[in-house]
């Protein structure tokens, strides 16, 4: 079971209650670390990971998850179908919905031509993360940088104003 409120799975027996992480949940902290501008995260235990790959496609898939999701690889929740009965019909006969999440969106001057993080052209205070969709483009999540940071290029990340050299040509469009 998925508890919304730690964003991740839960198993309950009585009054006995655990969470733990999957890829999911990282991908989903890893995002939230991103939107709120914070500086940084950290992982309380890394040793249960699965490491030699036993119980996942790959080797370290909540490490791999969270680089992913870093660089702009964000995964996303498959679409969730129900089957359900109507009741009311003489014959029940089972339909089948299919609810899919809005994901995000491109900007309109198609700022992402690759995955990863790129620069805004309007604001050096922020940047977006870019992800390939289904229909062969990307889409972005915007980013805001924490106050008296901008985005540095170069290194991909929000940085100290003062530590861009060339801090004045990047904000020079920034209100």
């Amino acid at each position: 079971m998925r508890d919304p409120d730690v964003v991740g799975p839960v198993g309950i027996k009585d009054r006995m209650w655990i969470g733990y992480d999957d890829v999911e949940s990282i991908a989903a902290r890893v995002v939230y670390a991103m939107q709120e501008g914070l500086g940084g995260a950290m992982f309380w235990s890394v040793e249960t990971d699965d490491f030699k790959g036993l119980h996942s496609s790959e080797t370290f898939p909540l490490l791999k998850t969270a680089r992913r999701t870093l660089l702009g690889e964000v995964p996303t929740r498959p679409p969730t179908t129900t089957t359900t009965t109507d009741p009311s019909a003489p014959t029940p006969e089972p339909t089948t919905t299919t609810t899919t999440t809005a994901g995000p969106t491109q900007p309109s001057d198609g700022t992402c031509n690759a995955p990863g993080p790129t620069r805004d052209p309007l604001n050096c205070r922020s940047f977006f993360i870019c992800s390939p969709n289904a229909s062969g483009g990307y889409d972005a999540q915007r980013v805001n940088c924490p106050a008296g940071t901008i985005y540095n290029p170069p290194v991909q990340n929000c940085v100290w104003e003062t530590d861009v050299p060339n801090a004045d040509e990047l904000c020079k469009d920034t209100p």
